[in-house]
């Protein structure tokens, strides 16, 4: 049978028709509805996924939001505390000058006492060797023995007198 012989080409174009719309009635039927609920479920699971990814992005908007929050207060609270630290390093600092000063306050006094008192012990000692040192010579210049009355005496009023 040649395919385009006139003399059949009705008999094929009924039976293509036929075939045609018995197809197109299997596709409406069975095949129609099955794409439909497989597209319409494929829909609706991408709807899903866009909705699942804009609340995921939500979540993480909220995330990143109160991590920010979070570092803000972490900054807030670091800078407290270092403000903190410097003051309370500044009050010990001063503390521990006042307590240095006073320390070397009364060290100088102590010193001041003792150099006083190093002076006055040379001064009497030197006082003291002063008076031997007038009696000796008082001795050798007059030949006889001075009472220790007589001797200070005389010492003092040559102290006066260098004075």
């Amino acid at each position: 049978m040649a395919m385009f012989d006139l003399t059949f080409i009705h008999s094929q174009l009924f039976w293509l028709f036929v075939c045609f719309f018995a197809l197109l009635a299997f596709m409406y039927k069975f095949a129609g509805p099955a794409v439909t609920k497989m597209l319409d479920e494929r829909a609706d699971q991408i709807r899903k996924d866009l909705n699942d990814a804009e609340q995921l992005k939500k979540d993480a908007e909220d995330l990143l939001n109160n991590y920010t929050k979070q570092m803000e207060d972490a900054e807030q609270k670091a800078r407290k505390l270092i403000k903190e630290a410097k003051e309370t390093a500044k009050e010990i600092s001063e503390k521990e000058l006042k307590s240095l000063e006073k320390s070397l306050h009364a060290k100088s006094k102590q010193a001041e006492k003792q150099l006083e008192s190093a002076k006055e012990k040379a001064i009497a000692e030197a006082t003291s060797e002063l008076h031997k040192i007038v009696i000796t010579a008082t001795e050798k210049l007059i030949n006889e023995t001075v009472d220790s009355k007589k001797a200070k005496e005389l010492t003092e009023k040559a102290c006066k007198e260098l004075n």
